[in-house]
């Protein structure tokens, strides 16, 4: 016996359903997918979803396990009022993530880890922190996790670091007191009188460690992620980048450190005047560092190439200099080291990349829209892709893509909401510009646009080299 299937609906039928235009109240009940995070063995995925009150102007974000072969999310985390940067073990036990919560007979001040198994339970704090956690990653062994805090750099000990954040907490001053030429970066000031150390937690005891204290080593003050740093796959040693200058400042030339965990040894493996690195990245041989390289010595506006540190000899290259893109971070590596995954722009869209060493050639491994997130694991010896991507029609959608195989969709958190909106028509144009140059642009019709009669328009200039208006759902 078989049932009959209804047909697919057409655009137009779509366009029918749909009986109203985007508004703002609409606009604040869609979810919005973050961070992605993939499972050791690729078979479940991890992301945070941000949910809106407008009535209440408030937002919550939980995480959400999906299946990567297809089956209904599930809420992972319900207690937080904001949990993010979700990763996974090694081992693939057990979930880390930040959060500031109130559980365990205690009030977080500050962001901490949290721990959480990923087939139920709720999550367990796994750090007391005073500064808080800015970010993370896992160390190979499962049992340790190096971290990005704020911290004073004179203090020595844990618990010196957590007397002076009560302190400080407790002081009536409002105002703001620097001598430092970088004290603010983009929307938020960099906090006072401290910079940005890696600290190594053990998840079992609770026992502390700041990695950099005693030195003048600090992570870039517009750091904001856990990519600046990354640890080796043997968990003897990890790599950051750092600003080399004796008066840190925005826009001068990152270099490469690598630091043997045992001894605390430094060893400087890329720092050059005409060479900007970040985004340090091992290959799961242990035998390669990759890292973005921008070439600031020929022009400050340098796109990032991608480069790899050959870590027996030391020796460094930049890859793809006629490849006229920037590269973005994250950088990932196919499971058997022969590849790196990143994105970049191309014509107002922002796809996912893969860079094979061995022939030089570059191909896209998923196109944009515009993708926003991504992950790599291993699964049936082959490289398994966890995208996060979004357009001009639709907010971030994730999709597991494999080789040979059409992306397959792991939620629908807004579908509902979006059939009953008409976006209007996004159209993609090339005019003749100033001298004979083509010149992209985007065109929207408003819903239920007639091309027989005239509309109001509005022109939207964005300029470059690095931002440009694009295929991506802009939520401002």
């Amino acid at each position: 016996m078989t049932t009959a299937r209804p047909a697919k609906a057409t655009p137009a039928a779509r366009k029918a359903a749909a009986t109203r235009a985007l508004d703002a109240r609409t606009l604040w009940q869609l979810s919005r997918i973050g961070s992605v995070a993939l499972a050791p063995d690729g078979r479940r995925a991890v992301c945070a979803v941000t949910s809106y009150d407008i009535d209440d102007n408030s937002s919550r974000t939980a995480l959400w396990l999906l299946h990567t072969e297809g089956g209904a999310p599930r809420q992972l985390t319900h207690c937080g009022q904001k949990d993010g940067q979700a990763a996974w073990s090694p081992q693939g036990d057990r979930i880390a993530f930040v959060a500031r919560r109130e559980q365990q007979g205690h009030k977080d001040t500050s962001p901490q880890l949290y721990l959480i198994h990923p087939d139920g339970g709720e999550a367990q704090r796994a750090s007391h922190f005073g500064p808080g956690v800015e970010s993370f990653k896992w160390m190979p062994d499962g049992r340790r996790i190096v971290f990005a805090a704020w911290v004073w750099p004179q203090l020595k000990g844990a618990a010196a670091q957590d007397k002076q954040q009560k302190a400080w907490d407790a002081r009536k001053e409002t105002g703001y007191a620097t001598s430092q030429a970088q004290y603010r970066y983009w929307d938020h000031n960099v906090p006072q009188d401290r910079v940005l150390h890696l600290l190594l937690l053990n998840t079992k005891t609770g026992a502390i460690t700041d990695l950099f204290e005693g030195t003048a080593y600090e992570l870039p003050r517009e750091c904001d992620s856990n990519a600046a740093y990354d640890v080796h796959p043997g968990g003897k040693r990890l790599t950051f980048a750092h600003d080399p200058a004796a008066t840190p400042g925005l826009g001068q030339p990152m270099a490469l450190t690598e630091l043997r965990l045992r001894g605390r040894g430094f060893k400087t493996l890329v720092q050059e005047t005409a060479w900007d690195l970040a985004v340090p990245r091992y290959s799961p041989c242990g035998h390669w560092l990759a890292a973005a390289a921008a070439h600031v010595g020929r022009a400050h506006t340098a796109f990032n190439q991608l480069a790899v540190v050959d870590l027996k000899t030391h020796q460094w290259r930049a890859l793809g200099e006629g490849w006229d893109y920037s590269v973005d971070s994250p950088l990932r590596w196919s499971a058997d080291s022969s590849a790196l995954y990143f994105t970049a722009d191309e014509r107002g869209r922002c796809h996912l990349w893969r860079h094979e060493l061995a022939s030089g050639q570059f191909h896209i491994a998923h196109a944009g829209g515009s993708v926003q997130g991504f992950d790599v694991a291993t699964a049936h010896s082959q490289d398994l892709l966890l995208v996060a991507a979004d357009s001009a029609r639709h907010p971030t959608r994730v999709h597991a893509v494999r080789p040979g195989a059409a992306p397959l969709r792991l939620e629908h958190f807004n579908d509902r909401l979006l059939r009953e909106v008409d976006l209007g028509e996004v159209q993609e144009v090339t005019l003749q510009g100033a001298l004979g140059d083509a010149v992209q642009m985007w065109l929207t019709f408003p819903p239920g646009f007639n091309r027989r009669r005239k509309h109001a328009v509005t022109h939207v200039i964005h300029g470059g080299p690095y931002a440009a208006a694009g295929d991506t759902f802009p939520w401002r």
